[in-house]
């Protein structure tokens, strides 16, 4: 599997569309191909955001923490996302924030892994919604999927990358 593509919008310490390209070009030898991304910034710009979000969009809120209990999985679910939404936007009047990542799996399909949150007027989300794309090679129109039981997704996520491997 290859990660391509990291989007934010308004998510986080992320303002407006922000986008990071992880795919590696097509038309370098193979000497010159390298998997190494580097991340650097400042406190509070955003590496860590980067790296949970990934993790996040993956495996749901099994990927949050290494516990196995409801109690502590929730809490770690609150505490990441009790500022899930940028503030600026949100001061604004923003409501919404979310994530995508997109990445090809070994049998050449692009997948675009998409949540979206929607916050009430305290920053507290009221929703939460996953979509999931998934473009066949040689297709140019993916197959959208809205998400609706979160095991059905985790089996399909595991069948691509196993979340004990993480």
């Amino acid at each position: 599997m290859i990660f391509k593509k990291l989007t934010f919008k308004n998510y986080k310490t992320y303002y407006g569309v922000q986008e990071v390209d992880l795919h590696i070009p097509e038309n370098v030898t193979q000497d010159e191909k390298r998997n190494i991304i580097l991340l650097g910034g400042l406190n509070g710009a955003g590496k860590t955001t980067f790296l949970k979000a990934i993790l996040y969009i993956l495996f749901g809120k099994r990927g949050i923490t290494n516990s196995t209990s409801k109690t502590v999985i929730e809490t770690e679910y609150k505490k990441l996302f009790s500022n899930v939404i940028n503030n600026t936007y949100f001061e604004e009047g923003g409501r919404d924030c979310s994530a995508s990542l997109v990445l090809e799996t070994d049998a050449g399909e692009e997948w675009t892994l998409s949540v979206k949150w929607y916050v009430d007027s305290f920053k507290i989300i009221s929703q939460e919604e996953r979509e999931i794309a998934i473009k066949k090679p040689g297709s140019n129109i993916p197959k959208k999927m809205m998400i609706q039981q979160m095991d059905s997704y985790n089996r399909l996520i595991d069948s691509v990358i196993p979340f004990h491997a993480v």
